[in-house]
């Protein structure tokens, strides 16, 4: 018998990092941006 459900979307998901200007300690501009990929692989130790 379960007490709790919880749905899970194992599918790839994208994550994006925005844009960011980053200036150094040497006066270097840095423009930055990035996507993450990643995926759930095992559920039942999310929850």
């Amino acid at each position: 018998c379960l007490d709790t459900y919880h749905k899970v979307d194992l599918r790839l998901q994208t994550l994006e990092i925005p844009f960011h200007e980053v200036v150094t300690k040497d006066m270097f501009i840095m423009e930055i941006d990035a996507v993450c990929y990643y995926r759930m692989e095992n559920a039942s130790l999310l929850l």
